[in-house]
């Protein structure tokens, strides 16, 4: 788990000609939501968010102006879809002790076996939630697949870990390694050639029988 820390000012100001004043002024606006309380509108400094966003903490401690800390976990982050500078985030509190839902990127780690075999790997899911307490909250699943060999799956019923559990069904497919394409297709046309001329072999046969 990954800590970090994200200062921050409430924010009095409402509506879209007060988020383009913030971002204008350097600021970002954001909310911190938490359930039963009342969501805290707050603003942070364009480039401390940025900074804290590239390390990929699991965990923030939003502390405010007013002298009050919440730990949050990142709901939501909006992009400028030309840009990708930072519009908007969203915080969701969290309580110590209390399990939190959240979804997390997969990682895929080692070169299978399959890959000698002459079979490209493909990552499937991509990410994948959990329930986990807010201190075993992971930055990413990390999954081996050294003993994955050609023509074989790994799923979700194939993993374990210790301190989260994966809330998708156990079938769901995390990667697998398969032949590429163009090997199946080359595989598809000599299956059908040879197919081809076992009939046509059969039809000289029947067409030599009258004559017997």
């Amino acid at each position: 788990m990954s800590e970090q820390i994200l200062t921050a000012e409430i924010r009095t100001e409402k509506g879209k000609g007060c988020a383009r004043k913030l971002r204008r002024e350097g600021k970002v606006p954001g909310i911190y939501y938490i359930h039963g309380k009342e969501p805290i509108p707050f603003t942070v400094n364009a480039n401390i968010l940025s900074k804290t966003l590239a390390s990929k903490p699991t965990l923030l401690s939003l502390e405010l102006n007013n002298g009050k800390k919440h730990e949050a976990i990142i709901r939501e982050v909006q992009r400028d879809p030309v840009t990708s500078v930072v519009q908007h985030i969203d915080l969701l509190g969290v309580v110590r002790g209390e399990k939190i839902t959240v979804t997390v990127p997969v990682h895929l780690v080692g070169v299978p076996k399959g890959i000698k075999a002459g079979g490209i790997l493909e990552h499937i899911a991509k990410e994948l939630p959990i329930e986990c307490l807010p201190k075993d909250l992971p930055q990413f699943l990390e999954v081996d697949v050294s003993d994955l060999e050609l023509g074989h799956s790994l799923h979700v019923r194939d993993l374990h870990f210790e301190h989260f559990k994966i809330l998708a069904y156990d079938d769901v497919a995390i990667a697998n390694v398969s032949l590429p394409k163009a090997a199946i297709a080359a595989e598809a046309a000599e299956a059908a050639a040879e197919a081809a001329k076992e009939e046509e072999v059969k039809v000289e046969e029947q067409e030599k029988k009258p004559e017997e």
